[in-house]
């Protein structure tokens, strides 16, 4: 309540009615009204850091608000507090749609889903401009290194399961020397870099909108389609995720990204197992030592998919065995 009064204070324009989860982050989320309209209202994580995603959030979601893409409409932003009021988009989290009717049947759903991700990827990246960006402006092989396989061999291999640095140091040597191929991918389009099904709100219309954007970049095409679809909230069988693979390699054609099937299929693979690398780390981090332990039971899905991933690797055998040891202690 005092927080409540305080926040009346100071944005007299919003309303609060009920705070909500901020999930893995430090931001503090309230919904409310806003000038006569359901809007959230999103106070910063400490720090300048916090002050720098704010204005990324503002930025890059004021940005894709204006070529008409499919994220709520960013209504305020104060620089100084990093206070950034959106509209809130009525609807249901992809997670719990796919939870309550099943996988299968939300395959149309799931299709049209990346679908509009491809869509905002080519179109995202028209005007954008890197100094919105508050980590990295472009996914590459540095931070597929740093801040992905190296995130989850520091949370996972060292800090959770305290795997022997000989092995560690040798699997970060392998994903160093597949990080290369990351720099050799076609670039320039739009990343949101965390399009999961918690970030995707499907509306009455059954269109999905995406949210959490401010992490978003440039770089390959496919990080986002694969990030959906190797989601761990999600955990699709198997059949359904070629299906889903098949779809993204077409869109990625279509649009120009890929010479061939082959060649679409091995670039969204690298992507999927970086990506994999970093969902790991953060449920690991977030839910052992951030204590979230809500994260804990969606890490053995993420490790399962790693190691199938990793199957065809030859060339990775400490990474591939770094993560079957941790698969033996987490399960």
């Amino acid at each position: 309540m005092e927080l409540r009064a305080r926040t009346a204070q100071v944005y007299p324009q919003f309303s609060i009615t009920e705070p909500l989860s901020p999930d893995g982050s430090q931001r503090r989320i309230f919904r409310g009204v806003w000038a006569g309209r359901r809007a959230l209202l999103f106070l910063p994580s400490p720090g300048p850091l916090g002050l720098a995603e704010a204005a990324a959030f503002w930025a890059i979601g004021s940005h894709l608000s204006r070529l008409s893409l499919p994220v709520p409409r960013p209504l305020w932003h104060h620089p100084a507090h990093g206070a950034v009021v959106v509209e809130e988009k009525q609807g249901a989290l992809l997670q719990e749609l796919v939870g309550e009717e099943g996988p299968h049947r939300c395959r149309p759903l799931l299709l049209r889903t990346l679908e509009r991700a491809a869509a905002m990827a080519w179109e995202g990246a028209r005007g954008f401009r890197a100094e919105w960006c508050w980590e990295t402006p472009v996914y590459d092989s540095q931070v597929a290194l740093q801040a992905e396989a190296r995130y989850f061999l520091h949370w996972v291999g060292r800090r959770l399961v305290g795997l022997p640095r000989p092995l560690l140091e040798a699997a970060h040597g392998e994903a160093a020397r597949l990080a290369r191929r990351v720099d050799r991918l076609p670039t320039g389009l739009f990343l949101h870099r965390d399009l999961q099904s918690r970030n995707i709100i499907v509306d009455q219309g059954g269109e999905p909108w995406f949210i959490d954007y401010q992490g978003g970049r440039l770089g390959p095409f496919g990080y986002d389609l694969v990030s959906l679809i190797f989601d761990a909230y999600l955990g699709l069988p198997g059949a359904v995720k070629r299906e889903l693979l098949e779809g993204a390699v077409e869109l990625g054609r279509e649009l120009g990204c890929f010479g061939s099937s082959d060649e679409g299929l091995e670039q969204l693979r690298l992507l999927a197992l970086f990506r994999s690398l970093q969902a790991g780390g953060a449920f690991a981090k977030l839910g052992w030592f951030r204590g979230k332990g809500w994260f804990k039971p969606h890490l053995p899905g993420v490790l399962a998919t790693l190691a199938g991933l990793l199957r065809d690797h030859l060339s990775l055998p400490a990474l591939r065995e770094a993560v079957e040891r941790v698969r033996e202690v987490v399960g």
